[in-house]
């Protein structure tokens, strides 16, 4: 890595690790309230609040990645551990959230903690670019609205990979670059967005990611399209 990129990835991590310390505070108290997860949440049939939305995207996944008792589970950007408890609780898994934002990590140690989970969810502070993790030491990597932040997709899919142990799994859910142009209401948003947080940084379509994650050595990649289900929460 040159110094330029070098000085420019250490700007873009400082950024992200500004904005979750700022805004914590308001995803607490006015996003993720019990679930303790940041992302945007799934609105299947029948839910009836944001709360519903976010646990209902946490077994979305874990049923898409085959989840099950006694898998090892990295949670690469893991927020505060919000889904890494979900998985431990209701899937037996074991959890290793990694993150850059030691606030965050304090205050997922906290919730796993009460929780009585401290076995079962663990936190690292590292980039998941660069996992501090040996080669095929975890069942599945789960990405949870994180790629987002990614500088560089192709290392962060690529170590993910090394991590994985053979025919482990990776799931990711993300926003993704549209197939068609923006309108200028989708631009003005996208400019908001960067505006306040300023640590949103590759979007590619989905078809660009999953072509990444073949050439990076996985296989029976598929994409599945829940922009309709993501919509009110994005509202």
């Amino acid at each position: 890595m040159n110094t330029e990129r070098g000085k420019s990835e250490a700007e873009h991590q400082q950024r992200i690790k500004d904005y979750y310390k700022e805004a914590q505070a308001f995803y607490r108290l006015a996003w993720h309230g019990p679930t303790n997860g940041l992302h945007y949440g799934l609105w299947t049939d029948g839910t009836r609040n944001r709360y519903e939305a976010i646990l209902n995207e946490n077994r979305v996944l874990a049923d898409l990645a085959g989840i099950n008792e006694g898998d090892v589970v990295l949670d690469a950007g893991c927020g505060i551990g919000g889904s890494g408890v979900w998985l431990a609780e209701n899937r037996g898994a074991s959890v290793i959230g990694l993150n850059i934002v030691p606030e965050q990590l304090k205050e997922g140690e906290k919730i796993v903690k009460k929780r009585g989970l401290v076995d079962k969810v663990k936190f690292r502070l590292g980039n998941y670019q660069d996992m501090p993790l040996p080669n095929e030491s975890v069942d599945v990597v789960w990405s949870l609205e994180s790629i987002e932040h990614a500088s560089d997709i192709e290392r962060f899919i690529q170590e993910s990979h090394r991590v994985l142990k053979p025919r482990g799994r990776m799931v990711v859910a993300a926003t993704f670059l549209g197939e068609s142009e923006i309108t200028p209401e989708q631009q003005r948003q996208m400019e908001l967005g960067q505006a306040v947080a300023g640590c949103f940084n590759d979007f590619r379509t989905a078809d660009a990611v999953a072509q990444v994650m073949q050439s990076s050595g996985f296989s029976d990649v598929t994409n599945t399209d829940r922009t309709a289900q993501v919509m009110r929460s994005s509202r």
